[in-house]
């Protein structure tokens, strides 16, 4: 009796296998990101869709420059050489750009870049009565920048 009690209770335990367990046919779901906050961006999505591709657009060059200007007599510095920057972009032999972004970039102290806009504008304008006077500040500015 022992040995039918034993039989049983063998009968209804598991047995090990050695295949892996049946998988649901339902397919895991991707797991959504969360949209960020309202007001706050996604810097890394919004890298693609921020490249500009510049041609050149001498109109879009003199609207540069005239914000530029504005943002020159606010004393808002590193807004007028972002916008003198741009306006090199749109028309990349634009004197006056160069020149404009050489002083914005002197008044917010970066000499070694503002030598090289300096030198850009005697470049492209060697004729330009302001071109002479340009080079003696320019190796100012560049003896400034080597301390």
């Amino acid at each position: 009796m022992l040995w039918i009690l034993i039989a049983l209770l063998l009968q209804g335990s598991p047995k090990p296998s050695s295949q892996p367990p049946p998988q649901d046919s339902k397919q895991e779901k991707p797991v959504a990101t969360p949209d960020p906050p309202a007001g706050l961006r996604d810097e890394d999505a919004d890298v693609e869709n921020d490249v500009k591709e510049y041609t050149l657009d001498p109109a879009k060059a003199k609207h540069e420059i005239e914000v530029g200007n504005v943002y020159m007599r606010r004393g808002s510095y590193n807004a007028a050489a972002h916008r003198y920057e741009e306006a090199t972009r749109w028309q990349p032999k634009n004197a006056q750009a160069f020149l404009k972004l050489g002083q914005a970039l002197e008044k917010k102290d970066d000499p070694l870049r503002a030598a090289q806009a300096y030198r850009k504008f005697v470049e492209l304008a060697p004729g330009d009565k302001q071109s002479k006077e340009l080079q003696k500040k320019i190796e100012k500015l560049e003896k400034e920048a080597e301390k």
